[in-house]
């Protein structure tokens, strides 16, 4: 049940969260009894500040503090409406239906701020083009998916790096993907199509 640690000292770390796990009960859990932060409470043996959090069907990396000082400090940094966060990354991989025109394009578009919350958030979202693979099957793709084991949203966060709450020098922690989004990245080692 413990959650796979990619980086951790006495203030903070990230883990990789898998797919189908809440962050922290919310509105949405319905009933739901297992999640992230309680884990990460009993695997820790101490109090964690989650520093921001992934959607449900969400994989990868996972930031947390032991302190309310470092879970500030970097929330902080994640919270501020900067285009650009100094020293802040986050790469997710996504497996997306449809072929984008270019390898590299950005997305400026805010984001609803959620329930209750009309104010949008300032959103600009970078995409660089891996590969491309064309699939068996007009309209049927999540059933091919399926069909080859794959039951799955399909978006993991890679990679994370920040600099350090106390001292500022640069974490960087890779996750690496679930065997299930493995085997979907399989499909485009098999019969890539240049993208």
């Amino acid at each position: 049940m413990d959650l796979d640690v990619l980086y951790h000292d006495e203030s903070i770390a990230v883990v990789n969260k898998p797919a189908g796990l809440m962050v922290h009960d919310s509105k949405l859990a319905r009933g739901e009894t297992d999640f992230a932060a309680d884990r990460l409470r009993e695997q820790f043996g101490k109090p964690i500040f989650l520093v921001h959090r992934l959607d449900r069907a969400t994989s990868g990396c996972l930031l947390l503090a032991f302190d309310r000082d470092s879970a500030s400090v970097l929330g902080k940094v994640l919270m501020s409406h900067e285009i650009e966060k100094p020293g802040f990354e986050k790469h997710y991989l996504a497996i997306c239906r449809g072929w984008p025109a270019e390898t590299q394009f950005s997305v400026d578009h805010p984001l609803d701020g959620g329930p209750g919350k009309p104010q949008k958030k300032p959103a600009v979202t970078h995409f660089e083009k891996l590969a491309t693979v064309e699939l068996d099957g007009d309209g049927r793709h999540n059933r091919a998916f399926r069909m080859r084991g794959i039951h799955r949203m399909l978006l993991h966060a890679e990679r994370l790096a920040f600099p350090h709450p106390h001292d500022g020098r640069r974490i960087v922690a890779n996750a690496p993907p679930d065997a299930e989004f493995a085997r979907a990245l399989t499909l485009f080692e098999a019969d890539p199509v240049p993208g």
